[in-house]
């Protein structure tokens, strides 16, 4: 899973002239600034290859990247060459932020009601990994070939880092 937060950004003057359409006929300058508030995106292999689903305000299911009606996501994917995908927004949700910390997946809002939209709007599959681990029995070997650390003194000594 990729997941993505960017800022939202805001332009003051000059909007659109950044644009290729624009600036390639045109001299232009934007002033834009970047706010703390997000959008995040979430992007995994979907469970059935042919089939693409994107979930902003709007879901959509489709067997053609083409028939995507979004146009910034139709245009990206296609741009790529990408299909099969689960693309997940929760940007409008106010007040929604994910929180992943290793395993942990959660979202957090000030209202409880926002919380569990967003909770709703983000599908999250988890994909196996590699064991941090060797098996059980390759244990004993695994801790014998390791490279040994040094460890600081308050460690050594039983002390805590704060």
């Amino acid at each position: 899973m990729i997941g993505s937060r960017t800022p939202y950004r805001i332009s003051f003057v000059g909007g659109g002239t950044d644009m290729a359409v624009y600036y390639d006929e045109e001299p232009g300058m934007v002033v834009s600034t970047s706010i703390a508030k997000y959008v995040y995106i979430f992007v995994h292999p979907y469970l059935d290859p042919a089939t693409t689903l994107v979930k902003y305000s709007q879901t959509e299911m489709v067997q053609d990247v083409h028939d995507i009606r979004h146009p910034l996501v139709r245009q990206a994917l296609l741009r790529v060459g990408l299909s099969g995908l689960d693309i997940n927004s929760i940007a409008d949700i106010p007040g929604a932020k994910v929180v992943h910390i290793k395993d942990f997946l959660a979202v957090v809002a000030e209202k409880e009601w926002n919380a569990v939209r967003a909770a709703k709007a983000l599908k999250v599959s988890w994909s196996p990994s590699k064991p941090n681990f060797p098996t059980h029995d390759a244990l004993y070997d695994h801790m014998r070939n390791a490279t040994a650390m040094a460890r600081s003194p308050e460690r050594a000594a039983g002390g805590h880092r704060i």
